[in-house]
């Protein structure tokens, strides 16, 4: 952990989520070496099924110009968030990205999908150096990885007016809506978006 410079941060400017998502990656990324977070949604908006891809290519691109970009429009830090003691720091003007001779850039990359589709990656600064590793998963082109392919997602979901797989099929089926009003208990406004 303590050979990351950069963390591109889902952050979805959210209390409690980015609230979680920054006290998890103080407990991961909490060595001596500084690490700037920023994240994309803050210049473009949440683009859904594309936001992991909109902060992998930023982190690319900032390895690709050595520059540690600004996370936009950032003006405080929420009363939630405590970084006081912490290795991360908020990118708030864009910075020459510098490391010491011999040493990679590298960067964490975080992207939190809707039905569970997670991912922390970390990638590496290409240089001449490079050796592809022997490929040990995969190696047969002719297997089809998805006949053993195991999904879950969705694990704790409440369907609405049903109680089993088989009642929410059924009135998928049928195209009978089961969202009712969201009460206070499911998702409150304040906790999700408010100050």
């Amino acid at each position: 952990p303590d050979d990351i410079d950069f963390i591109e941060a889902h952050g979805t400017s959210t209390i409690q989520g980015d609230a979680t998502e920054m006290e998890v990656l103080k407990s991961i990324y909490n060595g001596k070496r500084k690490k700037g977070v920023s994240s994309a949604k803050a210049l473009v908006g949440h683009l859904l099924g594309g936001a992991g891809n909109a902060g992998l290519i930023k982190a690319v691109k900032a390895m690709q110009s050595k520059t540690l970009p600004p996370n936009g429009q950032f003006e405080k830090l929420s009363p939630k968030m405590n970084l006081e003691g912490s290795p991360l720091y908020i990118i708030t003007e864009p910075q020459e990205w510098t490391v010491e001779p011999g040493r990679k850039r590298r960067a964490a990359v975080s992207s939190y999908g809707f039905g569970g589709i997670n991912y922390h990656i970390v990638i590496e600064e290409f240089d001449k150096e490079y050796k592809p590793l022997t490929r040990t998963i995969f190696d047969n082109p002719d297997y089809d990885f998805n006949d053993d392919r195991i999904v879950v997602t969705g694990i704790g979901t409440i369907m609405p007016g049903v109680k089993s797989c088989e009642e929410f099929w059924d009135a998928a089926q049928s195209g009978k809506v089961l969202i009712g009003k969201k009460g206070n208990a499911r998702f409150h406004n304040e906790t999700y978006a408010g100050e």
